[in-house]
């Protein structure tokens, strides 16, 4: 089998390298001005060969007869696109200036998503949903444990969740464009039922943010709107009966575009010493993306999806079914004098089952959130206000008794920020923050509840102060900032749910929301891509968070159920490093990542390794690419406790993983196909954690095909 794979591979790759060249040169200049513009990036598609205009905005690249258009990025420019097919050389390209240049300066690319590398005072990274494809992962969580220093768990039952810098999977905050999805906290967000159809990346900050201060991470969902006509299909096969397939169609112009597809996935696990698969997976989504531009600075969008996963563990008879939908719609209006404004609105249906042998439930949660967001510049200022209302019902039936009840919520945070206009000479001041944050949550149970029986109304305060500094050229910039705050949490209603199940020895303890004394100072660097030297990025984090009323977890061995109990004070504070450097014309990419964390007790923050250490090196190549990955992280801990009412701290072994991939892209007309092979723990061995095997060796097939 591997030598018809291998002859297959060597045909196309011949095949990829026989395209014929030809060179292409013009010139770019700015629409109102009728000025030149210097260092614009143009990318090839779908190629992805790139060049840069010199000071006078020309530009000079080679293209091949299987190209199809050229893509002009600019950090100050709305992009252009200009098809090949009727180019003529000595051309000239206009662009037109953006209305608000928010985005000062853009690391990451062309990024579609809510956050900006040097306007968020905390570490940010973004993931390529391409990227993710093309390198199999099975689905968000999976993608972001293999290219992230970050903590990804997984329980009995195949539930995937995340933590950053020791957060409970409660404490994560969740967005869908921005738009906060899984509110209520009733549950922690399950990743495993996220896959990259219908995603362009997903954006990962670490630490709090304007939009949730009390966050120790944010994972934002950056929806597909190509706003052009575009059809993707991808196929993955792999190693123990695993594979996926994902589809979708995108009709639209530059002023409306529709985008949607489907897909289903299909994985395994195995017990010690197994011959077979115990623990069968099968995944299901489909989507619609929706995006309108009626007028110049104001755009519509609209979002619907449905992720179903299906869970069956054959050895414990257990079974999990879980059905989440979410339907969003959101207007942005941006004005040079007015302004930004964004309404939204969302309604999100969660339901579940989950039979064990020693417990059963289904949960059918509900909620609708309604909100906006509002930011006005002034003279060397600027205001933003955001508030929203969440209104939640939750309808369980369990072993345990029923739950009726509602949770109604209200938030409104308050932004005032001096801002110091853009020099070139020394460091400066370029920001200073004042976040103030309040929020109120009442739970209101019905007559025929059987927990939670009591209203119980919360209201906190929370205030954060953020200052940075920064050194920006024409084409690099040094950026610092440092953050202060005084934050809380609410518990949610899981928590109080899961609280109340506790056992006997633990009555005494109550259940109160945890409040967070944040400090947090880091540095960024970055330098646009210049012709003939390297291009850089970096960020360094340190962090230090002291709790009061700690919220913790505590397991029940050998079964997925737990109850939350108030720790009393925690400490954790870390140092967070990332690097990236791009040499020859980015056909070669370094990427190294490194965290070390320091805990006052393990028990406080499960799960939660001493370090990690993730190291990359890319090579690309006319569409052909090579990536080898390695991961390291230090023994993870998680406290259970037995039938006889002992704390047991359970341990997973340090661990390394050799990952790599091996893929190219192969254009015909409007068409590209897409060819990869992958491998997870290529030269580790499988752990087991309460006998099932984790971190096994795998192998996978990836086909793609996507047509513009």
């Amino acid at each position: 089998m591997l030598k018809y794979i291998y002859a297959l591979f060597l045909c196309l790759f011949c095949v990829r390298l026989i395209g014929q060249t030809r060179s292409v040169d013009g010139m770019v200049y700015d629409r109102s001005t009728l000025q030149p513009i210097p260092n614009v990036n143009i990318i090839v598609e779908p190629t992805k060969v790139g060049a840069m205009t010199n000071d006078i905005g020309q530009f000079y690249i080679d293209v091949t007869d299987n190209d199809l258009e050229m893509v002009f990025k600019h950090i100050g420019y709305d992009e252009k696109r200009v098809g090949l097919e009727t180019w003529v050389n000595g051309g000239k390209i206009p662009m037109d200036p953006k209305v608000i240049e928010l985005k000062k300066l853009d690391v990451i690319g062309d990024s579609k998503g809510e956050f900006d590398q040097f306007e968020t005072e905390n570490m940010l990274s973004e993931l390529s949903a391409e990227d993710l494809t093309i390198r199999g992962y099975s689905d968000i969580a999976d993608a972001i444990y293999n290219e992230e220093t970050i903590v990804v768990n997984e329980t009995m039952v195949g539930h995937k969740t995340v933590s950053i810098r020791g957060a409970r999977q409660e404490e994560m905050v969740y967005m869908y464009d921005g738009v906060k999805i899984n509110n209520a906290g009733d549950r922690s967000m399950d990743l495993s039922i996220f896959n990259a159809g219908g995603l362009d990346g997903v954006e990962i900050v670490r630490g709090g943010h304007d939009g949730s201060v009390s966050s120790s991470g944010t994972i934002n969902f950056i929806p597909s709107l190509p706003y052009r006509n575009r059809a993707q299909f991808y196929q993955r096969f792999g190693t123990y009966d695993t594979g996926n397939w994902q589809g979708s169609v995108a009709i639209g112009t530059d002023k409306i575009v529709v985008n949607l597809g489907s897909g289903r996935m299909r994985s395994s696990q195995f017990y010690n010493e197994s011959a077979q698969a115990d623990i069968i997976g099968v995944f299901d989504n489909t989507f619609i993306n929706l995006g309108i531009k009626p007028f110049r600075g104001t755009e519509i969008r609209a979002f619907s999806f449905r992720n179903e996963r299906e869970y069956e563990n054959i050895r414990l008879n257990d079974s999990l079914s879980a059905n989440f939908r979410a339907v969003i719609l959101k207007l942005r209006y941006e004005g040079v004098e007015l302004g930004v404004l964004d309404l939204f609105t969302s309604h999100q249906q969660d339901n579940g089952k989950d039979k064990t042998m020693f417990i059963s439930s289904h949960k059918k949660d509900e909620e609708s959130l309604i909100g906006f967001q509002y930011s006005l510049p002034i003279p060397h200022a600027s205001i933003s206000i955001t508030g929203d209302l969440l209104r939640a019902v939750s309808d369980w039936n369990t072993s345990f008794g029923v739950i009726h009840s509602k949770r109604s919520r209200s938030t409104l945070t308050g932004v005032f920020a001096l801002n110091e206009p853009e020099t070139q000479s020394d460091i400066g001041l370029k920001d200073l923050n004042i976040i103030f944050n309040w929020r109120s949550v009442v739970d209101s149970p019905d007559d025929d509840t059987q927990y939670l029986t009591d209203e119980v109304v919360w209201e906190e305060k929370g205030v954060q102060l953020s200052i940075s500094a920064w050194n920006k050229q024409e084409n690099s910039a040094v950026y610092l900032y440092s953050n202060l705050g005084n934050v809380f949490r609410i518990p949610g209603l899981n928590e109080r749910y899961t609280h109340a199940l506790r056992p006997m020895f633990f009555l005494s303890d109550s259940l109160m929301p945890e409040h967070k004394l944040m400090r947090e100072i880091g540095l960024k660097l970055s330098n646009d891509k210049i012709i003939g030297q390297p291009a850089y990025s970096g960020t360094l984090s340190l962090f230090s968070y002291g709790y009061t009323n700690k919220m913790r977890p505590i397991h029940y061995s050998s079964t997925p159920m737990k109850f939350s109990v108030n720790h009393g004070n925690a400490d954790i504070s870390g140092l967070e490093i990332d690097i990236e450097v791009s040499l020859m014309k980015d056909q070669v990419e370094l990427t190294t990542a490194y965290a070390l964390y320091n805990m006052s007790d393990r028990s406080a923050f499960p799960m939660q390794p001493d370090d990690m250490l993730k190291n990359t090196l890319n090579f690309n190549w006319k569409g052909f690419s090579i990536m080898l990955g390695s991961r390291k992280e230090s023994a993870r801990v998680i406290t259970t406790i037995d039938p006889n009412g002992n704390l047991v701290d359970n341990r997973l072994d340090p661990h390394m993983a050799v990952d790599g991939n091996l893929s190219f892209y192969l254009p015909f007309k409007r068409f590209t196909g897409s060819f990869g092979v992958s491998g997870r723990n290529l030269l580790g061995e499988s752990q087991f954690l309460e006998g099932i095997s984790i971190f096994d060796r795998r192998i996978y097939l990836n086909f793609g095909v996507e047509w513009n």
